[in-house]
């Protein structure tokens, strides 16, 4: 009798931790059943609302933070024809992110992406010689609501410029180098003892100088000169940085002058941020 009972807890608790599993796994990565309820109503929702296209399911996934699954669609006759669809467990469809095509937001992201690539091919390459933490390229964009915004409120020390994604062609073939003149902003964080304006006007003629031989335009420069790291991952002083450093100020003559003036805007900058975050903290802390 004693080893019967022990035998059903046993088994209780096997079931109750085969279940709790369960659940833990269908909460990170979903379940097989839901995920093709989710395929098959995207498809259906296709058909019905897009019954001219050639669209197709290019894969369906699972997002643990809602709960939800987001199966992407894909056309083999655009390539800036990609959007989602949000589906629920029960094979619900949630939402159409087709707005996403329709606003060219796919569009400017495939051309920041190929622009991306072309300045992570000069970082890469042998001649860039500063070892760094982070160094990218990206071109700025966004819709004409959020670029008026910008306009409005951004502080003087960001100069950039904003592609417009609304202005972009579907599919257009675009000169991403040629863009980037207008709009390519590049990030620069360079490891090195050396944290001075001398060290910062050398990075910036040799990243011009490389940029200019690639054929690839930029319209400003986001640079960090920072301490190499410790054994302990500390950095024994504190970093150089310059803000919006424009690609047409980058001339020999005078340079080491516009360095200094942009690295105490930028210093002036970060204590008014500083300034402004401790202000909302106290009120908060009142409140």
């Amino acid at each position: 009798m004693k080893n019967r009972v022990l035998r059903i807890i046993a088994f209780v608790v096997a079931v109750g931790l085969i279940v709790t599993l369960g659940s833990f796994a269908n909460s990170l990565v979903g379940n097989p059943i839901s995920k093709l309820l989710a395929k098959k109503s995207a498809e259906k929702y296709i058909s019905e609302t897009y019954p001219a296209s050639d669209y197709t399911i290019e894969e369906t996934g699972y997002s643990f933070k809602d709960g939800n699954y987001y199966v992407h669609v894909v056309s083999p006759s655009s390539m800036d024809t990609k959007f989602s669809i949000s589906v629920n467990w029960m094979g619900k469809v949630l939402y159409d992110w087709y707005e996403t095509v329709e606003s060219k937001m796919v569009t400017a992201q495939r051309i920041d992406s190929d622009y991306r690539n072309l300045c992570d091919s000069i970082f890469s390459s042998a001649l860039f010689p500063y070892p760094s933490d982070l160094v990218s390229g990206t071109l700025n964009y966004g819709d004409r609501e959020s670029m008026e915004y910008i306009a409005k409120n951004e502080q003087n020390i960001y100069r950039k410029n904003y592609l417009t994604t609304e202005d972009l062609v579907l599919d257009g073939i675009y000169d991403v180098g040629e863009l980037g003149k207008t709009y390519g902003s590049l990030c620069l964080y360079v490891d090195t003892e050396n944290c001075t304006e001398q060290m910062a006007a050398e990075v910036l003629l040799q990243t011009k100088k490389l940029f200019d031989q690639a054929g690839v335009g930029f319209h400003d420069i986001d640079l960090t000169l920072q301490q190499p790291r410790d054994e302990d991952g500390n950095r024994s002083c504190e970093s150089f940085h310059m803000l919006s450093f424009l690609y047409e100020d980058i001339q020999e003559d005078g340079l080491i002058e516009k360095v200094q003036q942009i690295h105490t805007d930028t210093e002036n900058y970060f204590h008014q941020m500083d300034i402004m975050k401790s202000e909302e903290l106290g009120k908060a802390v009142e409140e």
